[in-house]
């Protein structure tokens, strides 16, 4: 495993943490950390709780990926007997 998979799966096994620490607070969607407040998110949940606490309340800009769209589509259409 190279050093950005083994960044990329130690990333997910916190958001995963996070995620079932939320659980445990009765917390199923985003929306409710809303009312926690930023520094209550960021002390329990560090990093990852900032950044869903920026989403939560929209303070954040993600970028989309932009993928280029084909320009022909070939179908084939066959009718059976």
């Amino acid at each position: 495993m190279n050093a950005v998979a083994k960044s990329k799966a130690k990333e997910r096994q916190v958001e995963i943490a996070a995620s079932r620490i939320l659980r445990r607070w009765g917390i199923e969607s985003v929306r409710p950390v809303r009312g926690i407040g930023k520094e209550a998110v960021a002390a329990r949940l560090g990093p990852i709780g900032v950044e869903l606490w920026e989403r939560a309340t929209e303070k954040t800009t993600r970028l989309l990926k932009l993928v280029p769209v084909r320009e022909s589509f070939r179908g084939r259409v066959g009718i059976r007997k």
